[in-house]
């Protein structure tokens, strides 16, 4: 059998799975076969259900290369399963990106294998007949496609041009000539088609798929079962219900397939102009489309057909299909970097994020296009398909993830308990009939039809109805809902995160003035620019030009911000035609001019006629929410050089200017507008230098203009608050939720807006995390400062006060918890989530502005939020909010544009008004659901109680009796009583959220008590009465003749006896049970309105009790032959009244009374968020502990304080009695350096020669001996080759010229790691050889491997001491790095030498700059890292030594059996003495904590689960070398396992060495190069930093050793034969011996 394999798939994505390929079995498929035949075709069904059963039934385990089927399983908390088959399919090459002219039979470039398409490629194959055709192997999920890469060993996904990492500049110069006919059909053999294919299936497969759904196949299974019982009626009443829901099901899925495709295919196909590589320009369809096609973007806009990225020309495009914004956005053409600038770090590769001003991406709209005479406007296609922004959009609608939801958990449960009692009712029927005698076919029948009672057939669309109804009261609210499932989640929601701009506050901005700078300080504040004493300033001109508007259909049109700076300017905006455009040999500039009654009267100057003033904006950088700035470059009509403006982030662009233009008075000025609320904006202006042409500002980096600006001023813009909002708010504090603002504003602003809307109380104080990231070899800190002083404290100075923080835990007294917010910026969260894990968590728990967010960050916060346990919801207008839409419990967008698909609710009400709604509703529908749940399980309990009583005396409830309960009973109630509308108001209370809780069993379970007792009771008394006898056709309990004809004129005779007294007192009693219990579950107050406002509901149930009150008491002969009711004394029914009323009084009085008194309000005290102090809610919002909750019914408790059960109530516990949460004054934070140990000194070693004791006269004996140079002998200095080394250091900066002091301590301190490092390989290799040739088993070999592997420690700590020469340098001194090419010690030819020899696994390396690292290398030296790579390395040694530890045989000392026993028969131990414990919540911590250990040494101990995380990554050492480490582990103060201990030791110490190392060199070069790129050309500090991590650590199975310490008293015994040296010597080497009988090391 081929060894297991298990590979990650899309690792670190969303759609993270495990893939493990499989072949087909033939045996296996004829077992299968005949299984099927045995079943009747269940078994097929079952393995159509189970994906996973179907591959492991029928295939066997094969490596992943030769797999035909894979089986995938999603690594996400639903863990799904998925089967695949693998196909293969024939292709003239590899590699989709080279010319075929240039490929050889056997091409790989990125180790990319190509994909194959839909069409077939043996005509194509056959143009190249030359090349032997190649296998590509692939299979399909999800629409998208995987292909074999043979470099990974692994599949993957080919996107587009993307894989091949191109720069910006190797897109200009290689990607824009187009591809030729060939090349274009050669790539569509892999990337196929170019559409988003949304095929609407048939309804023939829609009807198969719903069909064979369990839930109809159980319903055929019922349906056939009863037409062999001849319940004929009531199966086709389930038939006819189940064709209305298939029908229904259909209807709906089929509709929702066609308004997706329609979506999709609406302008997906146009025709598209395509310019090839011979210049020609050809139309083509834009499904031919391929990456690297150069498509033409036409003038007067289109659709696009794929992601391309802009090479020439200018697009104005409308994202509101991805962005949810209908502002028109400009795209400019990707930056070509000049021919010095190729390679550096301004030639960025390529990225469709970071570049999407340039990326005009598939669906959105081009309104209008820009462009040069002669040229036109170009884009270089870079995805097509399924792989572009629209295509992953529409997978995601296509394959969402299911939802995750307690409720729906629980109710899996439950039903598997039911199908527990129907399995006891089926034995109990078999045993029943069998010792009645009878016949086997009405065994069979019976005993398989009380399953189909105990399961409900009527559940999905019961629990379902709830939903629905809540779905159309939300769609008359405006609330539109796209994921019906989630309505129910969002009756759960206990915090909401609201973005601020268009969502509290009002999209528009109102200029409220300006305020400029002269001469380094700040005019007055003044109203409007508007005046004629400013028209020619470059305020005005700044206002005027800095900007993206454009005009469509002669209407301005953008951002509003934009908008409203420039009309507030009064200027005219004027853009040239095409026609004007194709008259010059550029782009005609968008020209801005002053209205002429702004003008002043003009004066006759030789220099420049006012009459003509206007200013043409050459160049514009768009705003870059990353930068939080926009520039332009613009040149007034007349002038020679050209101005640059810049707008943006009042500190972004003051950073920006030179400080002597700024006011000393700006922190001040800035922070009292944005203490105001209002939205400030800075301006700058830059003279540029006259060498600066046109041409050259087309291809200039934004860098070079955005510098050394002169700051002019500040505008204010003020956003006002929405008249619902704080209204809104309001509610939602009252009923305990949580609100958090997450805005991309000013962090003071946005306090601003908090306290105005209510979201902080004047009274709180908020603390300003103010976070800063590692620098000139600090760690990262935090510090704290109270933003303001809050309204009580308002007759003292607002000013900024430094507070501290301490993060141990001190348990003390009580301390009145202090009311306290936090905020902080999208900088110091990035910071915080990296550096600062631990506290990460508290912050968010008192968390309430978060500004500056980007929008991957507030998808972030929505994360951290949930690993708290809160329920999150989302509300935000679509802008930058669709990632946090998306993964919030309930997000709803208020914009209803394209984008509302990404988020589960949509409101057409643009304000938050919404949120309380969809909450209200959601806790109405999620109760209803309840209730429906509780009803139709006791509905099964009650049926299967009449129905086991009956069986008793071998009777049944008739047909028509089944049949009245089902439809008449049943479902009118279920469909009426979900119609209670949600109540009027929220309160402060939430529902519990799954069916598995305290109230909720307790409810089911005295119900189910309740009926059963007075269902048997009935029974019993019936059987009691002075009349009863076994009921006949003659039979006249009555007295009445009527009946007496009526059953002498019955000729049928009743085999099923069915009429009989008991029957007809159980169909009563549990009729009246039915409306009983559907009155008591149907709750109204506090999430829904009383039961008595649902009329139809209300007129149901009166209905049937007036009805069967009838029936009961006034006999309807027609009826009861119907119904099969026999007649019983009046005096029996008025009984039956009394048994009904009793029960019925019993239920109400335990539902009402016991379970929403005491149980009920028990846990909601315990549930409150308030309680613990982490709401902004009266009480206070993060009061202390509700004491009031957790004293009620302390009785029931242990005296300890319950631990809540959702995580942010823990938190908030522990910070309640905390002496020093929140922060005080004064203290700053440091982050510790990640996997490194304490920290400490790291002591020299350095060797040292003193004289001997007889050297007795110094002066002469220091001057005696022998001159051995004189004698022949070598030199000291030719010994040594000291010429060699020390005229070794070439400058290169002295060589230029321009000589760098500094230089040569760079190049001394670098060869001396170089030389250390060939040291180390010196000692590895050593050692490594030791152990190849197995002298190891000598010890006294073993005692000098330890000696060499301790060496290497030293020479380690030497080399990280050495960083602290090299940080003598600073950043200004490293002005020769622009002449160092790889020159990192991270690409060392050593350095990754010995990382190899080590152990380093290929697969566990960061990939460097998204290259293999053997890439960087050439010749020899690529030879020497592979050989490197494919030799025995340490690690693989050490695990050949570990595995033949002694004691380790099975059929000897058996160390891991015996140790196994011992854990075991210890942990048997310790569970019996802690369940001897008193009752309390110590004891369940303690035995749940003892349950965690158990199952961590159980892991332990299954050689599968250690296989699993070795082929993960998470283990390096095989299962017998594991136990060998742990036996030395164990043993080590035994004399003869103290030199194994004392080497793995060492080998973990170069471990922490080598990271310190690396650590050491992340600070350096963090320092020196801040985040630019390395000297080695990789991405810098960021690719640094990835490389200290638990990945690089070789030997990280000896560091978690020390998790599997278990008391000495479990460590099994060492017997005597053991305590031999693990290996027994037989050879010495040359060291020790010079007559050895065997080859020494050295050999």
């Amino acid at each position: 059998m081929e060894k297991e394999e298990l590979k990650m798939l899309n690792k670190g994505q969303e759609d993270e799975m495990e893939l493990s390929g499989y072949r087909p079995c033939r045996w296996k498929l004829a077992l299968v076969g005949v299984g099927v035949l045995c079943t009747g075709g269940f078994l097929l069904l079952l393995l159509y259900w189970m994906p996973e059963w179907c591959v492991k039934a029928t295939c066997i385990r094969t490596t992943v290369r030769d797999a035909q089927v894979v089986l995938l399983r999603s690594t996400d908390e639903f863990k799904r399963w998925f089967r695949a088959k693998v196909r293969v399919m024939l292709a003239p090459g590899r590699n989709p990106y080279i010319s075929l002219d240039s490929q050889t039979t056997t091409p790989m470039a990125n180790g990319h294998t190509p994909h194959p398409s839909d069409t077939s490629a043996d005509g194509f194959i056959r143009k190249y007949a030359e090349y032997q055709p190649v296998q590509i192997r692939y299979f399909t999920l999800h629409s998208t496609k995987y292909y074999w890469n043979d470099a990974l060993q692994n599949f993957e996904v080919l996107t587009g041009l993307e894989d091949l990492g191109v720069r910006c500049s190797t897109i200009h110069l290689e990607h824009t000539a187009g591809l030729n006919q060939n090349q274009q059909e050669y790539r569509r053999l892999f990337f196929g088609v170019n559409e988003i294919a949304v095929k609407v299936p048939s309804l023939f497969k829609l009807l198969i798929k719903e069909v064979l759904n369990p839930f109809y196949i159980f319903q055929l299974f019922s349906v056939i079962l009863w037409s062999a019982d001849e319940y004929y009626y009531y199966a086709m009443a389930i038939v006819l219900m189940s064709v209305i829901s298939i029908a229904t099901s259909l209807y709906t899925i089929k509709k929702q397939y066609v308004m997706l495709h329609d979506m999709v295919a609406a302008h997906s196909i146009v025709r598209v102009s395509v310019c090839r590589a011979n210049n020609e320009i050809e139309e083509a369809m834009s499904t031919d489309l391929v990456p690297g096609d150069v498509m033409v973007i036409p003038s007067n806009g289109t659709i696009m057909p794929c992601d391309a990225v802009l090479i020439s020309g200018t697009c104005i495009v409308n994202e509101s299909m991805l962005t949810g914004e209908s502002v028109p956005v400009t795209k400019t053409n990707l930056p070509n970097p000049s021919p010095a600038e190729k390679g550096t770090e301004d030639d960025q590769v390529y990225n469709i994020d970071e570049h999407k001003r340039h990326t005009l991406f598939c669906g959105t709209n081009v309104i209008q296009t820009r462009f040069y005479s002669g040229e036109l406007v170009k884009a270089v296609v870079v995805r097509t398909g399924f792989s572009t922004a629209k295509g992953q959009l529409v997978r995601s609608i296509l394959y969402p993830k299911p939802t995750d939801f307690k409720l729906y958990r629980d109710a899996y449960l439950f039903l598997l308990c039911l199908v527990g009692v129907a399995g006891i009712g089926f034995v109990y029927s078999i045993a029943l009939s069998i010792m009645n005698q009878v016949p086997a076919k009405t065994i069979v029948i019976e005993s398989l039809d009380i399953i189909t009672i105990t399961v409900p057939p009527a559940l999905p669309a019961a629990m379902t109805a709830g939903i629905v109804y809540a779905q159309r009261r939300l769609k008359r609210l405006g609330i539109f809902c796209i994921s019906p499932q989630r309505i129910n989640i969002c009756g759960q929601l206990n915090l909401i995160c609201f973005d601020k701009t268009g969502t509290l506050t009002e999209d528009g901005l109102d200029l409220w003035g300006v305020q400029r700078v002269e001469n380094g300080s700040f005019h007055h504040s003044e109203e409007n620019a508007y005046k004629e004493s400013l028209v020619k300033s470059h305020f005005v001109a700044c206002m005027a030009t800095c900007h993206s508007l454009t005009k469509i259909e002669g209407q301005l049109s953008g951002d509003p911000l934009d908008l409203k700076m420039f009309e507030a300017t009064g200027w005219i905006l004027e853009e040239a035609t095409e026609e004007e455009t194709s008259l010059h040999n550029r782009i005609m500039p968008t020209v801005v001019r002053p209205p002429k009654q702004l003008l002043p009267e003009p004066v006759m100057s030789p220099e420049q006629d006012m009459a003509s003033y206007e200013i043409g904006i050459v160049r514009q950088f768009p705003f870059s929410s990353a930068l939080q700035r926009m520039s332009v470059v613009a040149r007034l009509l007349g002038e020679k050089r050209m101005d640059a403006y810049l707008k943006g982030a009042p500190e972004v662009v003051a950073s920006l200017c030179k400080k002597e233009t700024v006011p000393q008075d700006f922190a001040e000025v800035l922070e009292d507008y944005t203490k105001q609320g209002f939205r400030v904006i800075a301006l700058a202006h830059r003279r540029l230098e006259s060498k600066l042409t046109w041409h050259k500002v087309q291809n200039i980096n934004r860098d070079h203009i955005e510098t050394n600006m002169e700051f002019l001023g500040l505008i204010i813009m003020q956003n006002k608050l929405k008249a619902e909002t704080p209204g809104v708010l309001e509610d939602l504090r009252r009923a305990n939720i949580r609100t958090v603002m997450v805005t991309g504003d000013n962090m003071l602003t946005a306090i601003s807006v908090a306290r105005d809307c209510g979201m902080i109380p004047p009274q709180d104080r908020v603390i300003i995390a103010d976070a800063l990231p590692p620098k000139d070899g600090q760690a990262a800190r935090i510090n704290w400062r109270y933003a303001d002083n809050p309204s009580k404290h308002a007759g003292k100075a607002a000013t900024l006060e430094e507070v501290e923080i301490s993060v141990e835990d001190r348990p003390e007294e009580r301390k009145p918890m202090e009311q306290y917010h936090f905020a902080m910026s999208g900088k110091s969260f990035a910071v915080i989530t990296e550096h600062f894990q631990d506290l990460l968590q508290k912050l968010v728990l008192h968390g309430t502005v978060f500004a500056r967010m980007a929008p991957d960050q507030k998808t972030q916060l929505v994360e951290t939020l949930q690993s708290v346990d809160y329920f999150v919801g989302m509300c935000g207008d679509g802008a930058n909010d669709c990632g946090a839409l998306k993964r919030a419990h309930g997000g709803i967008s208020l914009s209803e544009l394209e984008a509302s698909v990404a988020s589960p609710f949509t409101s057409r009400t643009p304000n938050i008004s919404c949120v309380p709604n969809l909450i209200r509703e959601g806790r109405a529908a999620l109760i209803t659901s309840f209730c429906v749940f509780k009803f139709m399980a006791l509905y099964s309990i009650i049926q299967y109680i009449s129905v086991t009583l009956l069986y008793y005396i071998l009777s049944n409830l008739g047909d028509f009796q089944f049949l009245f309960i089902d439809i008449a009973i049943i479902l009118l109630i279920v469909f009426t009583m979900s119609l209670n509308s949600a109540w009027e108001e929220l309160v402060s209370r939430r529902p519990p959220s799954g069916l598995i809780s305290g109230p909720l069993l307790f409810s089911v379970m005295t119900q189910i008590l309740i009926c059963l007792g007075f269902q048997t009771f009935a029974f019993l008394w019936v059987r009691q009465e002075s009349w009863y006898e076994p009921w006949t056709p003659v039979s006249d309990a009555c007295g009445t003749s009527s009946h007496t004809n009526l059953s002498e004129n019955l000729t049928e005779i009743d085999e099923h006896n069915i009429q009989n007294y008991e029957n007809t007192t159980l169909f009563y009693v549990s009729s009246f049970q039915y409306l009983i219990v559907a009155i008591v579950f149907s709750k109204g107050k506090p999430f829904r309105q009383p039961s008595y406002k649902n009329w139809p509901f209300m007129l149901s149930v009166l209905s049937l009790y007036v009805f069967l009150f009838s029936i009961m008491l006034f006999p309807v002969p027609a009826i009861d032959y119907a119904l099969e009711i026999v007649c019983v004394p009046f005096k029996w029914r008025l009984t039956i009244v009394v048994i009904v009323v009793v029960n019925a009084a019993v239920s109400v009085l335990m539902e009402t009374l016991v379970l929403d008194v005491v149980l009920w309000k028990l846990v909601f005290s315990r549930d409150k968020q308030g309680s613990y102090g982490v709401l902004p809610a009266p009480p206070p919002p993060q009061g202390g502990l509700d004491y009031c909750g957790s004293k009620h019914f302390s009785w029931l408790c242990c005296r300890r304080r319950r631990v809540p059960k959702a995580r942010y109530m823990h938190l908030a516990q522990e910070l309640s009695v905390d002496p020093d949460w929140p922060p005080k004054p004064k203290t700053t934070t440091e982050a510790k350096p990640p996997s490194l140990p304490e920290n400490g000194s790291y002591q020299i070693i350095c060797p040292t020669f003193k004289a001997k004791s007889s050297d007795v006269d110094e002066d002469n004996g220091a001057q005696q001996g022998t001159n051995k140079a004189s004698e022949g002998g070598i030199s000291y200095r030719d010994y040594l080759q000291l010429d060699k080394i020390n005229n070794a250091q070439v400058l290169q900066s002295e060589l230029r010229g321009q000589k760098i002091h500094d230089e040569h301590l760079f190049i001394v301190t670098h060869q001396v790691y170089e030389l250390w490092f060939k040291q180390i390989i010196w000692e590895l290799d050593s050692v490594r050889k030791v152990f190849i040739h197995n002298h190891v088993r000598d010890e006294r070999n073993m005692l000098k491997v330890v000696s060499r592997i301790h060496r290497i420690t030293m020479i380690f700590k030497l080399l990280v001491d050495q960083f602290a020469v090299l940080e003598t340098m600073t950043a200004l001194d490293f002005d020769f790095r622009e002449y160092l090419s790889s020159a990192s010690g991270f690409q060392s030819l050593q350095f990754r030498l010995l990382e190899n020899k080590i152990g380093l696994s290929e697969h566990l390396r960061v990939p460097y700059n998204r290259r293999h690292y053997r890439e960087n290398f050439h010749g020899q030296e690529s030879e020497a890292l592979l050989r490197s790579e494919q030799g025995p390395t340490l690690l693989q040694l050490v695990e050949q030594w570990l595995e033949r530890t002694p004691g380790l045989e099975k059929d000897g000392f058996n160390f891991w059996g015996k140790l196994q026993a011992n854990i075991e028969e210890g942990f048997k131990l310790e569970k019996h003495k802690r369940e001897k414990m008193p009752d309390c919540e110590t004891k369940r911590d303690m035995l749940d904590d003892l349950k965690k250990q158990t199952e961590m040494f159980t892991s332990l101990f299954d050689s599968k689960h250690h296989d699993h995380l070795l082929s993960k990554g998470d283990r390096r050492l095989s299962y017998t070398a594991l136990q060998g480490a742990l036996m030395i582990y164990f043993y080590r103060e035994e004399p003869r396992f103290q030199v194994p201990f004392q080497f793995l030791t060492y080998l973990m110490e170069i471990d922490v060495l080598m990271t310190k190392w690396r650590y050491s060199h992340v600070c350096m070069a963090h320092r020196m190069i801040g985040s630019k790129a390395g000297t080695g050309g990789s991405s810098g500090y960021h690719y640094l930093r990835s490389t200290v991590s638990d990945r690089y650590k070789v030997f990280v199975d000896l560091f978690n050793l020390a998790t599997f310490l278990v008391p000495r008293a479990w460590i099994p015994k060492l017997n005597p034969s053991v305590y031999k040296f693990p290996y027994t010597a037989e050879c010495s080497d040359s060291s020790y011996s010079s007559c050895g009988s065997c080859s020494s090391e050295e050999d």
